[in-house]
């Protein structure tokens, strides 16, 4: 669970944001597997373009730049847990 999953269901945390940078935004999928430096740098080492577009957009990216057949399942399950 990410940060901004648990404070949606009343968690009360010290602090809501990501732990893993220094942006002070709040931990989310979003951020985690799109917007975190770390993640666009492994995102470009695999060469696949990340943009800023709404996050299921870029997903949407990802899936056709990839085209393995267990990226839907990866999609599903990021979409259930927001």
């Amino acid at each position: 669970s990410t940060r901004g999953l648990l404070r949606r269901r009343n968690m009360a945390l010290p602090s809501y944001q990501c732990v893993c940078c220094n942006q002070n935004l709040e931990e989310s999928l979003e951020h985690l597997f799109l917007d975190w430096p770390f993640a666009q740098a492994c995102w470009l080492k695999l060469n696949l373009q990340i943009g800023t577009s709404e996050p299921l957009v870029e997903l949407e990216s990802l899936k056709f730049q990839v085209q393995v057949p267990f990226f839907m399942e990866i999609i599903m399950h990021l979409d259930a847990t927001q």
